[in-house]
C-alpha cells in the first residue's frame, strides 16, 4: 500500500466515507479489529456502517519502511 493510500484512508475513515474505504478490501478479505475477526468484505462493510462507533481524527506524523520497501 502506498503512503497515499494509507494517508486517504485514515482521512476518509475520519470522514466516514465507508464506501471508499470498504472498496478497499478484497472480496475474500480478513480484517483484525481488537478481538475480532471479520472475514469477507460484506461482513468488513457491515462492521465500518453499523459497528464502528469511535469517532474523531487521525494525525498521522510519519509512516516506516521495512528495508526492502514494504511500509511497516
Amino acid at each position: 500500500m502506498t503512503a497515499h493510500i494509507i494517508r486517504e484512508y485514515y482521512a476518509r475513515i475520519d470522514r466516514c466515507d465507508t464506501e471508499w474505504v470498504v472498496d478497499l478490501f478484497d472480496e475474500d478479505a480478513v480484517y483484525e479489529r481488537a478481538e475480532t475477526v471479520y472475514t469477507g468484505r460484506p461482513e468488513i462493510a457491515r462492521f465500518f456502517r453499523e459497528e464502528r462507533k469511535i469517532r474523531g481524527v487521525h494525525h498521522i506524523e510519519a509512516l516506516v519502511a521495512s528495508d526492502d520497501g514494504d511500509l511497516i
